[in-house]
């Protein structure tokens, strides 16, 4: 039997294949994680609104009033109840974003 080497690699690496693949990943982890999401989707859904009335809050000048505080309160208790998946979240929205432009991206190249 003769042993065959090659002279060049079977796949080429490319730093833009590298982040493709890394975006899969993290696509298929967020996937494996599902049912935690599933299970707080009412609390994460209502600490995305409680961040959003919070900043609306900010921008008509009611920062420091009584109700701005317990929005404040609130979004803070449920960030630490939560914990990782209020970040985990957020990036997973984002995310999505670019897997889409990395979708599009291959489209066009082919």
């Amino acid at each position: 039997m003769a042993i065959v080497h090659h002279s060049k690699p079977m796949v080429t690496v490319t730093p833009l294949n590298s982040f493709g693949a890394y975006a899969l990943l993290l696509m298929n982890h967020r996937e494996f994680n599902r049912r935690h999401f599933e299970h707080h989707a009412a609390d994460i859904d209502r600490h995305s609104q409680l961040i959003k009335v919070g900043q609306r809050m900010v921008v008509v000048g009611l920062v420091d009033t009584s109700m701005h505080m317990a929005v404040i309160s609130e979004e803070a208790q449920l960030r630490k109840r939560l914990g990782f998946l209020m970040e985990a979240d957020r990036f997973y929205r984002s995310l999505d974003s670019m897997t889409r432009f990395f979708k599009w991206l291959r489209c066009k190249l082919k």
